[in-house]
């Protein structure tokens, strides 16, 4: 039986944002995970960050597990809202996270947006 690494991070809404979630995302997993598939992790987060704070995200939390099948990641922005008509929503980041995951959500009526990559 493989153990669940996780990671959560407050990321402050500036520009470095995106960049610190990586990080935060590569001192996870950097040593369990290669290739494609972390290419792909950080796109993703990159991208979600990204809309969170184009949001308007002051406070961005980020959420990581690592399991022997899957990495499941939420990126959670401080918007109580999540504007289906805004960029972030109709394309851009969540078309990417739609292309790239194996599955992904929003909670409803949240900037809370996750998904799954299978190992």
């Amino acid at each position: 039986m493989h153990p669940v690494t996780a990671v959560e991070v407050d990321l402050v809404g500036t520009a470095d944002a995106p960049q610190a979630a990586r990080c935060a995302l590569r001192s996870l997993c950097a040593d369990q995970i290669h290739g494609d598939l972390l290419l792909d992790a950080e796109l993703l987060i990159s991208e979600l960050a990204t809309d969170a704070l184009m949001d308007g995200g002051q406070r961005i939390v980020l959420n990581a597990r690592l399991a022997a099948d899957r990495l499941f990641v939420e990126v959670i922005g401080q918007d109580p809202r999540f504007e289906s008509d805004n960029d972030c929503a109709t394309g851009g980041g969540l078309d990417t996270v739609d292309d790239l995951s194996s599955r992904w959500g929003v909670h409803e009526g949240t900037s809370h947006v996750w998904f799954e990559l299978q190992r």
